[in-house]
């Protein structure tokens, strides 16, 4: 079965409908079968297998690792269900994370026609966004049958869940907190990778000197820069200062914050010059094409690198973070309303299962959430953000949609990307002070 499923492309919107032409697998058995009635799957978590035909998933999943595991995720739910028509409504671009794909998918929900299931990150941007608006079926049911309670950290289930719920299932774990370097210009400056500001700041002096940037930037649109400076004050402020950020018991104008600016403003002295008209997708290729020396980005860089089968890369902590994982966590949730419920449980059952997570996330370059997890097919860096993980000093992403409500996520990134023109470190904390009182962040 080759990659035939139906998909949004980059140049265009219009969705199309492809027939999936696979076998069934014999004895595949990986979700229960009985029956349901009605459109709404309100505390159902039974799947009658006949029901499965069509099945539309929104993502901003369209290139790499991220497009080569949703099509594997693909595969797997076709194998079980032949006759499943399955839409990959996947739409990449925009300002941030899967700007673009949000927005058609904001006028699908509101407009009563949602699809089956949705890329979402875990925590403020589902229940923020589409939870207190009434707009998601609670999972609580799915969990406890599923046993996801048990295999899911409770820090994590926490950050997915409100009012005691979860209302998302998480298919992958992400760290954004992770500083990416090419080790054949590391090894230009003694192979070792900065483990605190100064150190940094000193390599970017020697890379400086051969006319090679320390660290690749990329903000030809809105985003780049806050997840930088978002990692930056994880290691300024210590995991609680952090999440104290988005609580009020961390004020923005906070004298870390500043220092916390300060350093960006630094490290711009050592970017690659053409940063605001690079793309944030392809910032990894500035390791892989040997443009620059370091960036900063989350586990997406593992994927994209492995797909383009560059391999003289390593990584490490960003530097100052202290063991601090700045967690981003891919998941999937259950509009209501929904055409097509049981495909729709069918998938989260899917994306929720060890069967599902353990090919998935090797090819994405991330790992499972799920502590059972098969680790035989983890390459070193995934072996090591498992480890890291599992220690549980977890704080959640900003950038990535975890932290705080969309409205200052969308803030956030704008301010960020006036700081990497005007470098104003005073106009850009004053900015992020009246952000976070518009988000009504309070003790």
């Amino acid at each position: 079965m080759g990659n035939t499923v139906s998909s949004i492309g980059r140049a265009s919107m219009n969705r199309r409908r492809f027939l999936f032409g696979a076998t069934a697998v014999a004895g595949a058995g990986l979700l229960a079968a009985c029956g349901s009635e009605g459109s709404s799957p309100a505390g159902k978590t039974t799947v009658n297998a006949s029901a499965v035909g069509a099945l539309e998933i929104f993502s901003f999943w369209t290139s790499g690792g991220d497009a080569l595991a949703l099509d594997a995720l693909y595969k797997q739910f076709q194998a079980q269900y032949s006759s499943a028509k399955i839409t990959n409504s996947a739409i990449g671009g925009g300002a941030g994370a899967g700007a673009n794909m949000k927005t058609v998918l904001t006028t699908r929900i509101l407009g009563g026609n949602p699809p089956d299931s949705f890329q979402v990150h875990v925590g403020a941007e589902i229940i923020q966004t589409w939870v207190t608006a009434d707009k998601m079926e609670p999972l609580d049911s799915l969990y406890s049958q599923e046993g996801y309670d048990k295999v899911f950290p409770k820090s994590l289930i926490d950050i997915a869940s409100y009012q005691g719920k979860p209302y998302s299932v998480p298919v992958d774990i992400l760290r954004a907190n992770v500083l990416w370097f090419s080790k054949p210009i590391m090894d230009k400056v003694g192979g070792t990778p900065p483990a605190t500001w100064d150190e940094f700041f000193n390599l970017g002096d020697k890379l400086k000197a051969m006319g090679i940037p320390a660290m690749g930037m990329a903000e030809a649109t809105p985003g780049q820069t806050s997840l930088v400076f978002e990692t930056i004050l994880i290691s300024k402020l210590g995991a609680d200062g952090y999440k104290g950020l988005f609580t009020g018991a961390t004020k923005w104008s906070d004298p870390k914050v500043k220092d916390s600016l300060e350093t960006l403003k630094e490290m711009f002295n050592y970017v690659n010059s053409d940063y605001l008209s690079f793309q944030r997708g392809d910032i990894p290729s500035l390791l892989s094409d040997g443009k620059a020396a370091m960036i900063i980005q989350s586990d997406f860089v593992n994927g994209y690198l492995k797909a383009k089968k560059f391999k003289d890369y390593g990584f490490a902590a960003v530097p100052d973070s202290n063991g601090v994982y700045d967690l981003a966590s891919d998941s999937f949730g259950l509009p209501k309303g929904v055409k097509d419920p049981d495909s729709a449980m069918a998938w989260l059952k899917l994306c929720g299962s060890a069967a599902g997570q353990n090919p998935f996330n090797p090819i994405k370059g991330s790992i499972s959430p799920r502590s059972d997890r098969d680790t035989s097919n983890y390459d070193e860096y995934e072996l090591w953000s498992a480890k890291e993980f599992d220690k549980g000093n977890i704080v959640p992403s900003v950038y990535n949609g975890s932290a705080a409500k969309a409205s200052f996520v969308t803030d956030f990134g704008n301010i960020l990307n006036v700081m990497a023109t005007s470098k104003d470190v005073a106009s850009v904390q004053s900015k992020l002070v009246q952000a976070a009182d518009d988000a009504g962040f309070a003790a």
